[in-house]
């Protein structure tokens, strides 16, 4: 139920009139009427007795009216005492999905290594168009970007991470070359890969077409937006992939996938952390940027 409804029923009370309620309130008498019908609909009695000059309460009104009371003080208790604590808003982080593969988990666990709830953390996954946008919208507070040739973040603080190599994968059963490989070669089998937009799908792109290619030169094209499945498909040997090396290290380290390397491709990807000045100085933003750097750096401020 609607406060307004239970406090039109007590300045009707207090002024002895649905006309001085109504100036008090600034609205209509009739829209005072309309509340007052509104209550005696919802608990079935009639609040008022209307025979003589000044409304009178019934007793259902006496004790509906005691309630109220109540019931409004308790709101403007909890009001006020919501508004005079200083709440700790959670930190709103976003990377892509690759990066939060390779890295989050570590990340996450330094975190709160210092006695940090992950409650503290709200975690997104997006394509870097969308990541960039969202911190110049002050939407995030904290994003790790991969992009490719220089980056503009105006208006966002900004410290360089360590880029990755994005390659070409193959499950070891098809006995592709590795590491250098021609175009050629890999343009037999089916190019597995991730949704436009996404900095890999990007970076796959240009380099065809700077090569004078594009992914219609591949035997077929499947597109999987989910990086598990991906994997999976590879280590069935239905096709091969362009995505950063960092994600397949434990298949890569145990032989089961091979990397491949185009002499014709720039392979390598910028990463910057980006941070919002309007909450840079907040001590859980601190803690996880601080985080962020000693697993990307391997150290910290």
């Amino acid at each position: 139920m609607d406060s307004v409804y239970l406090q039109t029923l007590l300045e009707v009370v207090e002024k002895g009139s649905l006309t001085e309620a109504a100036e008090y309130l600034c609205v209509t008498q009739s829209a005072v009427s309309r509340r007052l019908k509104h209550l005696e609909d919802q608990f079935g009695q009639t609040l008022f007795d209307r025979s003589g000059p000044q409304p009178v309460l019934t007793p259902a009104g006496t004790i509906i009216c005691d309630k109220a009371r109540r019931i409004l003080e308790l709101e403007q208790e909890l009001t006020g005492e919501i508004a005079g604590r200083d709440w700790i808003k959670p930190v709103r982080f976003c990377c892509t999905p690759a990066f939060g593969m390779s890295h989050l988990p570590r990340i996450m666990r330094r975190f709160m290594q210092g006695g940090r709830s992950r409650a503290g953390i709200e975690i997104h996954f997006d394509v870097p168009d969308r990541i960039l946008s969202g911190m110049q919208s002050h939407h995030f507070d904290i994003s790790v970007l991969d992009f490719n040739g220089c980056g503009r973040w105006d208006g966002l603080i900004s410290t360089p991470l360590p880029g990755d190599e994005i390659l070409f994968l193959s499950c070891s059963c098809l006995g592709l070359p590795s590491p250098d490989i021609f175009l050629s070669e890999l343009f037999a089998h089916t190019l597995i890969t991730r949704k436009e937009g996404c900095c890999s799908r990007r970076c796959l792109d240009g380099n065809l077409e700077s090569a004078g290619f594009s992914e219609a030169d591949f035997r077929s094209v499947l597109v999987i937006d989910d990086l598990h499945l991906i994997t999976q498909a590879i280590r069935e040997g239905q096709g091969i992939t362009y995505l950063p090396s960092d994600l397949f290290r434990e298949q890569l380290d145990a032989g089961d996938f091979k990397l491949h390397r185009v002499q014709e491709f720039n392979h390598c990807r910028s990463r910057a952390l980006l941070v919002d000045p309007d909450g840079a100085d907040k001590p859980l933003v601190h803690a996880f940027i601080e985080s962020i750097k000693a697993e990307t750096l391997g150290k910290t401020d």
